[in-house]
């Protein structure tokens, strides 16, 4: 009797903590996928001209400069010749060229005046005239200064230069026994006189140098930096497409002159075993563009496979207490369906059987966190729950199963942040790439049917500079 009994005990016992369960698992629905929308990039490409070889142009636009003139004046005549005396030199001033331009002067003075004498006492009177000619050489250096203001024209440089005054290095002067006479003032007007041929002959060189040729005959280098490896482990590519070259604006700093190319640009990551070919060279337009800032958007794939180790490290093997009963995780598995992410819970103990949850995946901008929000039975189990074992439907689950559907990306997305900086930061010879990655933001995450998909947003500044000219 007392086994009987004891029977029944143990029957009644497992009818009550030992239930099993079998709900419909949820229809499958189609699945969402991210449409990533390229922005152009603008990257400021400067080259510098040294002002060394705009002097060498200058020196050799003005080569053999003379200019000469003669003047009439009541008591003499003056005659001079004005050449170039030596190298101009070019330096820079406040945005500015400003060139030095040393002069010789070769004067010649003619003295004609007619002296008459008179005399006028005693008995005959009379009168002599006599012409006294005499003619002084003499030589004197000044320095002419020029400033000249940058701009473009087309696809050529501009200079549009003018006098800034002289210096005498020797004063022109001549002496006649006691006396010194000036010429400061004469020649002064001659000088000044000469200023705008020298300042067009300045300007004419300008025009010899051509951007575009310039340009052409750097691209292979820069062409180099179109393609920049952001992973070999996984033959990852950040690549530049292109579409159009404009000329900004130009500088005059550290003897040279600088000169942006801005190149319009969509950056895109590529999965390649072998390195993609260089980008061609676009064609150079008259439209500047200031701006310097680039863009790049790309899918962030975070597959189930990922995904669920994580979670079953959280969850799996443990047990919980649920409306006082003992409930093990012997299993857990996240996939997709639909605009939601279904959660499988396989559990033992008081409760036998397989489980079904849905929830809505978030990105948590501010904490750089993904989790799960709006957990819930799905409809088909919470249908079983209520027909077959009411005592389970309760938050208290819910919430154990919250604490392991929450990731920290924060680390991950410093990774790629670190990983895109130092793709963006490169020395090769004479071309350095320096760039920052001011902003990363994942959003516009969607289930897909392997995993979770996050659009990955970034900008920032890029700069390519070539050191070397030849």
């Amino acid at each position: 009797m007392t086994k009987y009994f004891l029977l029944l005990l143990l029957f009644l016992h497992t009818s009550v903590y030992c239930q099993d369960i079998d709900p419909l698992a949820p229809q499958a629905k189609a699945f969402e996928s991210i449409a990533i929308e390229q922005k152009l990039s603008t990257i400021h490409i400067p080259i510098a001209i040294a002002i060394s070889e705009l002097q060498s142009k200058a020196n050799k636009a003005t080569n053999g400069f003379k200019n000469s003139g003669k003047e009439n004046h009541k008591d003499f005549t003056l005659e001079y010749n004005i050449e170039k005396a030596g190298a101009i030199t070019v330096s820079e001033h406040q945005q500015h060229l400003r060139f030095s331009v040393p002069i010789k002067v070769d004067l010649k003075v003619l003295w004609e005046k007619e002296i008459r004498t008179t005399n006028k006492k005693g008995p005959i009177r009379w009168s002599i005239s006599t012409k006294v000619k005499k003619t002084e050489d003499t030589s004197f250096t000044t320095t002419l200064f020029f400033k000249s203001k940058l701009s473009l024209q087309g696809k050529n440089l501009s200079l549009r230069t003018e006098a800034d005054g002289f210096t005498w290095q020797k004063k022109p002067e001549i002496k006649l026994g006691p006396f010194t006479i000036r010429f400061s003032g004469l020649m002064g007007n001659a000088i000044e006189a000469i200023q705008p041929i020298l300042a067009n002959k300045i300007d004419s060189y300008a025009k010899e140098i051509d951007l575009d040729k310039i340009f052409t005959r750097l691209w292979p280098k820069v062409a180099e930096k179109t393609v920049l490896s952001i992973s070999k482990k996984q033959d990852l590519w950040l690549k530049m497409e292109p579409e159009s070259l404009s000329l900004g604006p130009i500088e005059v700093k550290d003897n040279s002159i600088v000169v942006y190319f801005v190149l319009k640009t969509y950056l895109n990551l590529l999965l390649d075993s072998t390195k993609p070919s260089p980008a061609p060279k676009p064609t150079l337009e008259n439209s500047p563009e200031m701006l310097d800032k680039f863009y790049l958007s790309a899918k962030v794939k975070l597959d189930y496979e990922e995904i669920n180790p994580l979670l079953q490290k959280e969850l799996r093997g443990k047990s919980y207490r649920v409306a006082g009963r003992e409930i093990i995780i012997d299993d857990v598995q996240l996939y997709g369906n639909g605009e939601k992410v279904i959660l499988c819970v396989v559990v033992s103990k008081g409760l036998v059987g397989t489980l079904f949850l849905s929830g809505i995946p978030i990105f948590d901008q501010e904490k750089q966190v993904l989790k799960i929000i709006d957990l819930d039975y799905h409809i088909e189990t919470k249908k079983f729950l209520e027909a077959a074992a009411r005592w389970f439907i309760s938050r208290s689950f819910l919430d154990i199963l919250k604490s392991g559907l929450s990731w920290d990306m924060s680390l991950k997305i410093k990774s790629l942040k670190e990983t895109l900086t130092k793709a963006i930061n490169q020395k090769d010879n004479s071309l350095t790439l320096s760039g920052t990655v001011d902003q990363l933001e994942m959003e516009n995450l969607v289930v897909t049917k392997d995993g979770l998909e996050l659009q990955m947003s970034t900008s920032g500044k890029i700069k390519l500079y070539i050191s070397k000219i030849k």
